[in-house]
Protein backbone atom coordinates (compact mmCIF):
# COMPACT_ATOMS: atom_id res chain seq x y z
CA UNK A 1 0.00 0.00 0.00
CA UNK A 2 1.31 3.42 -0.78
CA UNK A 3 2.73 5.45 2.15
CA UNK A 4 1.67 8.96 2.79
CA UNK A 5 3.13 11.15 4.60
CA UNK A 6 1.05 12.35 7.76
CA UNK A 7 0.45 16.08 5.96
CA UNK A 8 -1.13 14.28 3.14
CA UNK A 9 -3.16 11.83 4.78
CA UNK A 10 -4.81 14.57 6.79
CA UNK A 11 -6.09 16.37 3.78
CA UNK A 12 -7.00 13.09 1.97
CA UNK A 13 -9.35 12.60 5.07
CA UNK A 14 -10.54 15.73 5.55
CA UNK A 15 -11.80 15.54 1.68
CA UNK A 16 -13.64 12.25 2.76
CA UNK A 17 -15.10 13.31 6.28
CA UNK A 18 -13.33 10.67 7.78
CA UNK A 19 -10.50 12.03 9.23
CA UNK A 20 -9.48 10.73 12.73
CA UNK A 21 -10.27 13.28 15.30
CA UNK A 22 -6.76 14.10 16.70
CA UNK A 23 -5.18 14.22 13.08
CA UNK A 24 -7.89 17.04 12.56
CA UNK A 25 -7.21 18.69 15.87
CA UNK A 26 -3.27 19.04 16.28
CA UNK A 27 -3.29 22.34 14.31
CA UNK A 28 -6.57 23.94 15.82
CA UNK A 29 -5.45 25.04 18.87
CA UNK A 30 -4.19 25.88 22.29
CA UNK A 31 -5.82 24.97 25.52
CA UNK A 32 -5.54 25.44 29.43
CA UNK A 33 -3.78 22.60 31.66
CA UNK A 34 -6.22 20.26 33.31
CA UNK A 35 -6.51 18.30 36.44
CA UNK A 36 -5.74 15.25 37.56
CA UNK A 37 -7.64 12.42 35.57
CA UNK A 38 -10.46 11.04 36.94
CA UNK A 39 -13.15 8.77 35.48
CA UNK A 40 -16.86 9.89 34.75
CA UNK A 41 -18.02 8.92 38.33
CA UNK A 42 -15.34 11.60 39.41
CA UNK A 43 -13.88 9.14 41.74
CA UNK A 44 -12.24 6.29 39.72
CA UNK A 45 -9.09 6.41 38.33
CA UNK A 46 -8.59 7.61 34.87
CA UNK A 47 -7.50 5.66 31.34
CA UNK A 48 -4.07 4.47 31.84
CA UNK A 49 -1.15 5.97 29.66
CA UNK A 50 -0.77 2.72 27.36
CA UNK A 51 -4.74 3.47 27.09
CA UNK A 52 -4.34 6.51 26.28
CA UNK A 53 -1.33 6.07 23.69
CA UNK A 54 -3.24 3.50 21.71
CA UNK A 55 -6.78 5.72 22.12
CA UNK A 56 -4.91 8.84 20.18
CA UNK A 57 -2.15 7.28 19.20
CA UNK A 58 0.38 9.08 20.62
CA UNK A 59 3.29 8.68 23.17
CA UNK A 60 4.78 5.19 22.67
CA UNK A 61 1.83 4.75 20.54
CA UNK A 62 4.38 5.33 16.98
CA UNK A 63 7.17 3.09 18.10
CA UNK A 64 5.06 -0.17 18.59
CA UNK A 65 2.85 0.89 15.46
CA UNK A 66 6.69 0.78 13.18
CA UNK A 67 7.22 -2.71 15.67
CA UNK A 68 3.93 -3.81 14.60
CA UNK A 69 4.26 -3.16 10.69
CA UNK A 70 7.74 -4.17 10.48
CA UNK A 71 6.75 -7.38 11.82
CA UNK A 72 3.95 -7.80 9.82
CA UNK A 73 5.74 -6.74 6.56
CA UNK A 74 8.67 -9.37 7.42
CA UNK A 75 5.95 -12.53 7.70
CA UNK A 76 3.90 -11.60 4.80
CA UNK A 77 6.81 -10.99 2.44
CA UNK A 78 8.12 -14.78 3.50
CA UNK A 79 4.74 -16.25 3.44
CA UNK A 80 4.61 -14.77 0.07
CA UNK A 81 7.77 -16.45 -0.89
CA UNK A 82 6.45 -19.55 0.11
CA UNK A 83 3.75 -19.05 -2.46
CA UNK A 84 6.33 -18.33 -5.25
CA UNK A 85 6.54 -14.63 -4.96
CA UNK A 86 8.75 -11.86 -4.00
CA UNK A 87 7.05 -9.05 -1.93
CA UNK A 88 8.64 -5.92 -1.20
CA UNK A 89 8.61 -4.30 2.34
CA UNK A 90 9.90 -1.00 1.81
CA UNK A 91 12.11 0.89 3.71
CA UNK A 92 11.27 2.75 7.37
CA UNK A 93 13.13 4.33 9.50
CA UNK A 94 11.84 3.98 13.27
CA UNK A 95 9.74 7.09 14.50
CA UNK A 96 12.42 9.36 16.39
CA UNK A 97 10.39 12.72 16.48
CA UNK A 98 8.09 13.75 19.88
CA UNK A 99 4.42 13.96 19.40
CA UNK A 100 4.64 17.79 18.63
CA UNK A 101 7.04 17.71 15.63
CA UNK A 102 5.58 14.16 14.53
CA UNK A 103 2.15 15.65 14.53
CA UNK A 104 3.45 18.98 12.95
CA UNK A 105 5.50 17.45 10.36
CA UNK A 106 7.30 19.80 8.84
CA UNK A 107 9.58 18.07 6.49
CA UNK A 108 6.42 16.72 4.97
CA UNK A 109 4.72 20.45 4.49
CA UNK A 110 7.86 21.79 2.99
CA UNK A 111 6.99 19.22 0.43
CA UNK A 112 3.41 18.51 0.00
CA UNK A 113 2.22 21.52 1.89
CA UNK A 114 -1.67 19.64 3.23
CA UNK A 115 -1.76 17.59 -0.45
CA UNK A 116 -4.08 19.20 -2.02
CA UNK A 117 -1.54 19.74 -5.14
CA UNK A 118 -1.38 16.03 -5.28
CA UNK A 119 -5.06 15.66 -4.94
CA UNK A 120 -5.88 18.25 -7.94
CA UNK A 121 -3.07 17.39 -9.97
CA UNK A 122 -0.37 14.53 -11.24
CA UNK A 123 1.83 13.63 -8.40
CA UNK A 124 4.07 11.27 -10.70
CA UNK A 125 4.29 8.88 -7.81
CA UNK A 126 3.08 5.38 -8.12
CA UNK A 127 -0.06 3.93 -6.99
CA UNK A 128 -1.47 0.43 -6.14
CA UNK A 129 -0.12 -2.01 -4.24
CA UNK A 130 1.25 -4.42 -6.90
CA UNK A 131 3.39 -1.28 -8.11
CA UNK A 132 4.51 -0.89 -4.45
CA UNK A 133 4.97 -4.60 -2.95
CA UNK A 134 5.04 -7.04 -6.26
CA UNK A 135 8.13 -5.73 -7.64
CA UNK A 136 8.66 -6.17 -11.44
CA UNK A 137 5.58 -6.31 -13.27
CA UNK A 138 3.19 -9.20 -13.35
CA UNK A 139 0.75 -10.40 -16.18
CA UNK A 140 -2.92 -10.44 -15.41
CA UNK A 141 -3.09 -14.00 -14.63
CA UNK A 142 0.14 -13.28 -12.56
CA UNK A 143 -1.63 -10.30 -10.91
CA UNK A 144 -4.53 -12.46 -9.81
CA UNK A 145 -2.58 -15.00 -8.33
CA UNK A 146 -0.35 -12.45 -6.16
CA UNK A 147 -3.35 -10.81 -5.10
CA UNK A 148 -4.88 -13.84 -3.73
CA UNK A 149 -2.16 -15.21 -2.16
CA UNK A 150 -1.87 -11.89 -0.48
CA UNK A 151 -5.45 -11.63 0.27
CA UNK A 152 -7.00 -15.02 -0.31
CA UNK A 153 -11.09 -14.61 -2.64
CA UNK A 154 -13.91 -13.68 -2.29
CA UNK A 155 -15.32 -16.50 -0.46
CA UNK A 156 -12.61 -15.97 2.28
CA UNK A 157 -14.43 -12.73 3.34
CA UNK A 158 -15.55 -12.58 6.94
CA UNK A 159 -17.42 -10.06 9.12
CA UNK A 160 -15.81 -9.08 12.72
CA UNK A 161 -18.06 -7.37 15.46
CA UNK A 162 -16.18 -4.69 16.52
CA UNK A 163 -16.50 -3.94 20.97
CA UNK A 164 -19.42 -1.20 21.01
CA UNK A 165 -20.92 -1.65 17.71
CA UNK A 166 -20.68 -1.50 14.03
CA UNK A 167 -18.84 -4.61 12.07
CA UNK A 168 -15.62 -4.69 9.75
CA UNK A 169 -15.42 -7.64 6.62
CA UNK A 170 -11.78 -8.67 5.97
CA UNK A 171 -10.18 -11.72 4.55
CA UNK A 172 -9.76 -14.77 6.29
CA UNK A 173 -7.19 -15.82 4.63
CA UNK A 174 -4.02 -15.32 2.42
CA UNK A 175 -0.93 -14.02 3.89
CA UNK A 176 -1.83 -11.31 5.38
CA UNK A 177 -4.44 -12.81 7.63
CA UNK A 178 -1.94 -15.42 8.78
CA UNK A 179 0.44 -12.60 9.18
CA UNK A 180 -2.02 -11.00 11.59
CA UNK A 181 -2.83 -14.44 13.28
CA UNK A 182 0.51 -14.80 14.25
CA UNK A 183 1.01 -11.25 15.93
CA UNK A 184 -2.54 -10.34 17.82
CA UNK A 185 -3.25 -14.24 18.26
CA UNK A 186 -6.51 -14.55 16.06
CA UNK A 187 -8.29 -11.57 13.13
CA UNK A 188 -10.61 -11.00 15.88
CA UNK A 189 -7.45 -9.09 18.14
CA UNK A 190 -6.20 -7.64 15.45
CA UNK A 191 -9.49 -5.58 14.22
CA UNK A 192 -10.75 -4.61 18.09
CA UNK A 193 -6.91 -3.62 18.58
CA UNK A 194 -6.96 -1.80 15.40
CA UNK A 195 -10.72 0.25 15.03
CA UNK A 196 -11.93 0.14 18.01
CA UNK A 197 -9.67 2.73 19.85
CA UNK A 198 -10.04 4.91 16.44
CA UNK A 199 -13.93 4.65 16.99
CA UNK A 200 -13.80 6.01 20.54
CA UNK A 201 -11.30 8.45 19.53
CA UNK A 202 -14.05 9.75 17.12
CA UNK A 203 -16.75 9.53 19.55
CA UNK A 204 -15.25 12.10 22.23
CA UNK A 205 -14.29 15.13 18.95
CA UNK A 206 -17.11 16.79 18.89
CA UNK A 207 -16.36 17.24 22.68
CA UNK A 208 -12.84 18.33 22.20
CA UNK A 209 -13.55 20.44 19.14
CA UNK A 210 -16.29 22.52 22.01
CA UNK A 211 -14.36 22.98 24.32
CA UNK A 212 -13.98 27.13 25.09
CA UNK A 213 -10.08 26.01 25.68
CA UNK A 214 -9.88 25.20 21.88
CA UNK A 215 -11.72 28.48 21.23
CA UNK A 216 -8.83 30.30 22.42
CA UNK A 217 -6.34 28.45 20.84
CA UNK A 218 -7.75 29.17 17.47
CA UNK A 219 -8.25 33.09 18.16
CA UNK A 220 -3.73 32.38 19.07
CA UNK A 221 -3.60 30.82 15.64
CA UNK A 222 -5.28 33.68 14.04
CA UNK A 223 -3.14 35.87 14.96
CA UNK A 224 0.03 34.15 15.10
CA UNK A 225 -0.99 33.10 10.89
CA UNK A 226 -1.94 36.72 10.74
CA UNK A 227 0.98 38.07 11.37
CA UNK A 228 2.92 36.22 8.60
CA UNK A 229 0.43 37.96 6.30
CA UNK A 230 -2.19 34.53 6.29
CA UNK A 231 -5.52 36.22 7.26
CA UNK A 232 -6.95 32.42 8.22
CA UNK A 233 -9.37 32.22 11.27
CA UNK A 234 -8.50 28.54 11.34
CA UNK A 235 -6.88 25.13 9.62
CA UNK A 236 -9.58 23.95 8.02
CA UNK A 237 -10.22 27.93 6.51
CA UNK A 238 -7.00 27.88 5.45
CA UNK A 239 -7.30 24.40 3.45
CA UNK A 240 -10.87 25.39 2.26
CA UNK A 241 -9.96 28.63 0.60
CA UNK A 242 -6.95 27.12 -1.05
CA UNK A 243 -9.01 24.64 -2.18
CA UNK A 244 -11.57 26.74 -3.56
CA UNK A 245 -8.13 28.65 -5.24
CA UNK A 246 -7.51 25.39 -6.70
CA UNK A 247 -10.69 25.20 -8.36
CA UNK A 248 -10.57 28.33 -9.64
CA UNK A 249 -7.04 28.22 -10.84
CA UNK A 250 -6.23 24.60 -11.51
CA UNK A 251 -2.99 22.49 -10.13
CA UNK A 252 -0.17 25.34 -11.39
CA UNK A 253 3.22 25.54 -9.59
CA UNK A 254 2.14 29.06 -8.00
CA UNK A 255 -0.39 27.40 -6.66
CA UNK A 256 1.40 24.43 -5.31
CA UNK A 257 4.05 27.18 -3.75
CA UNK A 258 1.43 28.78 -1.81
CA UNK A 259 -0.25 26.32 -0.02
CA UNK A 260 3.00 24.71 0.77
CA UNK A 261 3.83 28.35 2.31
CA UNK A 262 0.67 28.55 4.01
CA UNK A 263 0.93 24.54 5.52
CA UNK A 264 4.62 25.61 6.90
CA UNK A 265 3.22 28.78 7.97
CA UNK A 266 0.79 27.00 9.99
CA UNK A 267 3.22 24.40 11.45
CA UNK A 268 5.00 26.96 12.49
CA UNK A 269 2.42 28.75 14.00
CA UNK A 270 1.51 25.10 15.97
CA UNK A 271 5.08 24.49 17.11
CA UNK A 272 5.14 28.05 18.26
CA UNK A 273 2.46 27.20 20.53
CA UNK A 274 2.50 23.80 21.25
CA UNK A 275 -0.82 23.73 20.44
CA UNK A 276 -0.07 19.86 19.58
CA UNK A 277 0.63 19.37 23.33
CA UNK A 278 -2.42 21.61 24.38
CA UNK A 279 -4.76 19.70 21.89
CA UNK A 280 -3.53 15.86 23.29
CA UNK A 281 -4.31 17.33 27.14
CA UNK A 282 -7.91 18.54 26.06
CA UNK A 283 -8.15 14.97 24.32
CA UNK A 284 -7.14 13.14 27.82
CA UNK A 285 -9.41 15.48 29.78
CA UNK A 286 -12.52 14.22 28.12
CA UNK A 287 -10.56 10.36 27.55
CA UNK A 288 -10.98 10.40 31.12
CA UNK A 289 -14.19 11.19 31.62
CA UNK A 290 -15.45 8.00 29.78
CA UNK A 291 -17.12 5.21 31.29
CA UNK A 292 -15.69 3.25 33.42
CA UNK A 293 -16.85 0.40 30.92
CA UNK A 294 -15.01 1.77 28.13
CA UNK A 295 -11.93 2.74 29.86
CA UNK A 296 -11.57 -0.64 31.18
CA UNK A 297 -12.66 -1.85 27.36
CA UNK A 298 -9.70 -0.29 26.15
CA UNK A 299 -6.98 -0.87 28.89
CA UNK A 300 -8.10 -4.59 27.92
CA UNK A 301 -7.01 -3.76 24.32
CA UNK A 302 -3.86 -1.69 25.50
CA UNK A 303 -3.03 -5.45 27.20
CA UNK A 304 -3.24 -7.23 24.08
CA UNK A 305 -1.60 -4.85 21.68
CA UNK A 306 1.85 -4.76 24.18
CA UNK A 307 1.59 -8.22 23.87
CA UNK A 308 1.40 -8.22 20.79
CA UNK A 309 4.54 -5.72 20.11
CA UNK A 310 6.12 -8.39 22.49
CA UNK A 311 5.50 -11.15 20.06
CA UNK A 312 7.07 -9.18 17.28
CA UNK A 313 10.14 -7.64 18.26
CA UNK A 314 11.88 -11.29 17.29
CA UNK A 315 11.05 -10.77 13.67
CA UNK A 316 12.37 -7.02 13.68
CA UNK A 317 15.48 -7.57 15.82
CA UNK A 318 16.18 -11.02 15.45
CA UNK A 319 18.89 -12.18 18.50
Amino acid sequence: MVRWTRVQLTSAILLTCALLGALLLVVLGRGASRPAAHGGDGTSPGLGQAGFDLLTRSGSYPAYDYLLDRAERKLIQQCMAAAGFQYLTGQASPPRLGDEEREVDMAGRREHGYGLFDQYGTSGHPTGELQTTAGPALSAPEQAAYLHALRGGSSDMRSIHLAGGGDIVVSGAGCEATSRQRLYHSLVEWAQIRYVPQRLNLSITPRVQADTALAAAMHQWAGCMAAQGYPYLSPGNATDRLRAEYQRAGPTPAMHRREIDVAVADGRCGLRLHIPSTVLSIRRHYADLLPAATRTELEQLAVLWLASARTARPFVDPA
